[in-house]
């Protein structure tokens, strides 16, 4: 994708903290474009997903937001006072100097609001740390305390997420895949949809087997688009219709006897069994 790397340069070399609002106005932007204008039939949470758990991989643009700043924090997390910072970025060594009264692994961690003379000097860093509040808020990350206990402790799962080398080409789109893992919805309302249609039971090796085969199932882009749509229910069917529209018919419009479902109008319809037989 040409435009992703074109952000991802804005959010590494300008640290600032970007409000809410741009990052709304940019997935509408996208969501119009992708529906052409139309009511979308799907969250783009789905669509955000990895192709190996059954999304599009559409780039969401504030995880790559967090992620980029992660890579940032990565660095404070070894910025530990009294080691040589000599062979670190010169911009470490000014936001470490430029901390007052703390260190930058400290203000990471603070459980309480810090006061700003702490780092007023530096705005990076205050504009930094409100990212860092987002990045907690979406993790939903407990707060640390001086009587926390170090073995079998949730709350440590910051250190493993910011354990990453900061300085690979991969830190960031490691980071990505992480926030993207925790804000992924699940798809297990399809599969029991499908179930209630078909009147199987839809084990969850299966559905995952189904997931997989999004994109397993051919190498032409249409035709996996296809697959996406029936696994996750696009279609709009008769009956679906009807409940949007009361004056179409809930029939399937072959057969013109059972109600038009996905799983009748792709399977079960007399009309057909011809070619399904034929397979």
């Amino acid at each position: 994708m040409v435009v992703l790397p074109r952000f991802l340069y804005i959010f590494q070399s300008i640290p600032i903290c970007i409000p809410q609002l741009y990052f709304k106005k940019l997935d509408s932007i996208i969501s119009s474009f992708i529906w052409a204008g139309k009511v979308p039939r799907i969250s783009k949470k789905h669509l955000f997903k990895d192709k190996m758990n059954g999304g599009l991989s559409l780039p969401n643009f504030k995880l790559y937001y967090l992620a980029a700043h992660l890579n940032i924090f990565s660095f404070w997390r070894g910025c530990i006072p009294g080691i040589d910072l000599t062979e670190q970025p010169s911009w470490l060594l000014i936001e470490h100097l430029s901390c007052q009264r703390s260190c930058l692994p400290a203000l990471l961690n603070s459980p309480t609001k810090i006061k700003n003379t702490v780092y007023k000097k530096n705005p990076i860093i205050q504009n930094s740390l409100k990212v860092w509040n987002q990045f907690l808020l979406l993790t939903r990350a407990p707060k640390m305390y001086l009587d926390t206990p170090i073995c079998d402790n949730h709350a440590f799962f910051l250190d493993s997420v910011l354990a990453v080398k900061s300085y690979t080409k991969v830190a960031i789109s490691t980071y990505y895949k992480v926030l993207l893992g925790v804000s992924s919805p699940s798809s297990h309302l399809f599969r029991v949809q499908w179930q209630e249609e078909l009147g199987i039971e839809i084990t969850e090796e299966r559905w995952q087997d189904c997931i997989k085969n999004i994109y397993n199932s051919s190498i032409n882009a249409r035709h996996v688009l296809i697959q996406f749509r029936v696994v996750h229910r696009l279609h709009l069917s008769p009956s679906k219709m009807n409940k949007i529209y009361s004056n179409v018919s809930y029939l399937c419009a072959k057969c013109l006897n059972d109600p038009g479902t996905l799983s009748h109008v792709f399977l079960q319809c007399q009309k057909l069994q011809v070619f399904w037989d034929s397979i």
